[in-house]
C-alpha cells in the first residue's frame, strides 16, 4: 500500500490530571547552563484530590498522525506498542481513525502523566517503555512506499532504526522531516550527524535549537546555524513570540516570522510543537508557499492550546482550507518577512 505519510516516533497512554499546585520560581543548572525556573510544587506527605482526570492516546506519533488522518492523508505509524491492554487501546485508536500500524508489538506501552498548573502549562512524566525498544524495520523489497517520512523524537535501539529508515528514504527519494526533543538534543550534533544530513525539513524549538548549536542566538540566527548541517528548511518556534521558518541551503533563501493571535485562551500546551509540525508538512504536502504552510501549522498549534489534551478536536481539511481563507481576507496573525 501506498501513503502520503509514514511517521515514525512513539505512541503512549496519556493521563492528564489537574489537581492544586503552587508554583515556585527557583534559579538552576539545566543542561550546564544557569536558567531561572517556574516549578510546580506539591505539599510532601499531603492526600490532594484530583479535580479533573483524563485518559487519552499519547505520543508525538500519534499526535502527528492524528492531524494527518484528520485532513484524509493515507497515513502509517512506524513505532513500538506493548502487549497489555494499553497497547490494545492505542491500537483501536490507530483503527478508529485509518492509521494503518507497521511497526512492533511487545513489552510495555509508554505512559506519560501530564501534571496541569494554574498557569495553563503542563509538566510530565514520561515513562518510555517499548518505544526505546524498536528493532531493525524491514520494509521489504517494494521500499517505504510513501511521499513523506516524519520522524519524531526517538532514543536509544528505536533511534538507530530511525536512522536506518532516514537513509533509505532519501535513496529512495522521499521527502524526511525530523521533530527531535531535548533529550536527543542534548547529546549534540554529532550524535545526529546521519539524522540532520537525511533531513529535508528540520523542526525545533528555542530551547532544543540551542542545545545543538548553542543558546547565544534568536531563532533565525539558531535556523542560519542548523541548516549548515543538511535541512533545506528549518522551523525554530519560541513558545509566544511565534515561530521563525527559513528555507535555503544557508537558510536565507526565504524567511517568515509569525506572531500567534492575539486574545487566545491558553488551556494546555501538551502537543503543541506536533500540531504546528504536522500542520506545517500538510501543508507543504498539500502543495502550499512556505508562508502559507506555516500559518497552517500556527493554526493547527492554536487549536491545541485552547482544548485539554494534545490532539484538539478534529479539523478537516475544509475547516482549514476555509480557515487560510479568512485570514487572507480578516488576517489575526502578524506574518512578518525577514
Amino acid at each position: 500500500m501506498d501513503f502520503d505519510i509514514i511517521v515514525i516516533g512513539s505512541a503512549s497512554m496519556d493521563v492528564f490530571v489537574k489537581t492544586e499546585a503552587r508554583i515556585v520560581h527557583i534559579r538552576g543548572l539545566s543542561h550546564g547552563q544557569w536558567i531561572d525556573e517556574q516549578l510546580l510544587a506539591y505539599p510532601l506527605g499531603s492526600k490532594l484530590l484530583i479535580e479533573q482526570l483524563t485518559f487519552a492516546p499519547g505520543g508525538a506519533g500519534t499526535n502527528v498522525c492524528a492531524t494527518f488522518a484528520r485532513l484524509g492523508f493515507r497515513t502509517a505509524l512506524i513505532g513500538k506498542i506493548g502487549a497489555d491492554m494499553h497497547g490494545r487501546m492505542l491500537l483501536d485508536w490507530l483503527d478508529d481513525n485509518a492509521i494503518t500500524f507497521l511497526g512492533e508489538r511487545g513489552g510495555q506501552t509508554g505512559y506519560s502523566l501530564i501534571l496541569a498548573s494554574q498557569a495553563s502549562d503542563r509538566t510530565i512524566l514520561s515513562f518510555k517503555g517499548c518505544n526505546n525498544e524498536l528493532g531493525s524495520i524491514d520494509p521489504g523489497a517494494t521500499g517505504l512506499r510513501a511521499r513523506w517520512l516524519y520522524g519524531t523524537s526517538m532514543l536509544e535501539r528505536s533511534f538507530q532504526a530511525q536512522e536506518r529508515l532516514f537513509v533509505l528514504a532519501k535513496q529512495q527519494g522521499i521527502r524526511t522531516v525530523y521533530n527531535p526533543n531535548p533529550y536527543i538534543c542534548c547529546k549534540g550534533v554529532a550524535h545526529l550527524r546521519t539524522m540532520l544530513r537525511h533531513t529535508d525539513v528540520l523542526m525545533l524549538n528555542t530551547e532544543e535549537a540551542g542545545l545543538l548549536v548553542g543558546n547565544s542566538a534568536g531563532p533565525l540566527e539558531l535556523a542560519a546555524r542548523l541548516a549548515v548541517h543538511g535541512p533545506g528548511i528549518v522551523t525554530v518556534s519560541d513558545g509566544a513570540r511565534g515561530v521563525t521558518v527559513c528555507a535555503g541551503e544557508n537558510g536565507d533563501d526565504e524567511r517568515w516570522h509569525i506572531e500567534p493571535a492575539a486574545g487566545l485562551e491558553i488551556v494546555d500546551t501538551t502537543g503543541a510543537g506536533d500540531a504546528f509540525g504536522s500542520g506545517f508538512i500538510a501543508g507543504l504536502h498539500l502543495g502550499k508557499t512556505l508562508r502559507e504552510a506555516a500559518l497552517m501549522g500556527v493554526l493547527n498549534a492554536e487549536d491545541v492550546i485552547q482544548t485539554y489534551g494534545s490532539k484538539g478536536e478534529p479539523v478537516s481539511r475544509e475547516k482549514m482550507e476555509a480557515r487560510l481563507l479568512a485570514e487572507a481576507d480578516n488576517p489575526r496573525h502578524e506574518i512578518i518577512g525577514l
